[in-house]
């Protein structure tokens, strides 16, 4: 028995297989330990959201503000709002406006901006062009404003009484940044969401947890059943053992996809639950399992 150990944890499929297991069961215990969010919880209005750590606005404004030489600050700002499939369509856009190409350089992002500022019209029609270029065309102009722009963002509040929004003498600059550590309402989304504004990560170890629940209960409910009927059958032998072959056969040749369905439509929707699901499953696993212990059974006695 101990060389049998010794030769499963020297083979490193079996390390690797076990070191896989342990981290996921890590973490599905760990994650609701953590996070204690329903698992089918909408976030924001029920809309997607990209991976990334999330900030909410309201808080950052009212945290403490820092001004930082960060360099190429503002080429980096651009760079994530104008990509290179962005300028090339703005150069395309431009030259079916009339603009030379040799007057337009992408790589030159000010001037293209500038360009870009001073040409381009929402209302301007062009030939062949589709209403969804159109859309995209007037999403990135509306992502372009002010760019360049180094003012700063006024905070206004609105008036009780007159309902008009008015100045409260401060302002956001764009070299202004905040500690996210110091802002109350940060959200960290590794996965995203989906369409309907779910955290996809806490839907993913919510659905691990109950898969695992289904395959240890299940596991451990084939092995009973097969064991126990695999020893019975093969030990005793006679009838004992033509009647329990009958009944494997049985559930052999029966697909047991169908079973499923039959004992699951029986039992009905309120009592059906992941301890149920595996039940059902180990009903129909066992099979297998008793006729390989049946023939080692039979093996062992005839050595008798």
């Amino acid at each position: 028995m101990k060389h049998i150990i010794q030769q499963v944890f020297h083979s490193g499929k079996f390390i690797v297989g076990f070191v896989i297991l342990a981290a996921v069961l890590l973490i599905v215990i760990v994650y609701p330990l953590l996070i204690k969010d329903a698992p089918l919880a909408i976030i924001g209005q029920g809309t997607f959201f990209p991976p990334g750590t999330y900030v909410n606005v309201y808080d950052s404004l009212g945290s403490p503000k820092y001004t930082l030489n960060l360099e190429h600050a503002a080429a980096r700002r651009i760079a994530s709002k104008l990509s290179d499939d962005d300028r090339l369509a703005m150069q395309e856009w431009l030259v079916a406006a009339g603009i030379p190409e040799n007057e337009i350089d992408i790589s030159n992002t000010e001037q293209l901006l500038r360009q870009w500022e001073n040409h381009y019209d929402p209302q301007t029609n062009i030939a062949g062009m589709t209403n969804a270029k159109r859309n995209y065309y007037i999403r990135l102009n509306a992502s372009l404003k002010g760019l360049l722009s180094t003012e700063g963002a006024i905070i206004a509040v609105k008036n009780a009484d007159t309902g008009a929004l008015e100045e409260t003498g401060d302002v956001v600059a764009q070299s202004d940044y905040v500690n996210i550590g110091q802002v109350a309402n940060v959200r960290r989304l590794p996965l995203g969401t989906d369409n309907f504004g779910r955290d996809v990560l806490t839907e993913l170890v919510a659905a691990t947890r109950v898969s695992l629940q289904i395959g240890f209960v299940a596991g451990i409910v084939a092995t009973l059943i097969g064991l126990t009927l695999g020893l019975l059958s093969g030990y005793i032998g006679g009838l004992v053992d033509d009647g329990i072959m009958f009944i494997t056969n049985l559930f052999t040749v029966i697909p047991s996809f169908v079973l499923l369905i039959l004992i699951s439509f029986s039992i009905g929707q309120e009592k059906r639950g992941a301890v149920t699901v595996a039940v059902v499953i180990g009903l129909t696993s066992w099979v297998w399992t008793a006729r390989a212990v049946r023939a080692q059974v039979i093996s062992l006695r005839n050595r008798d």
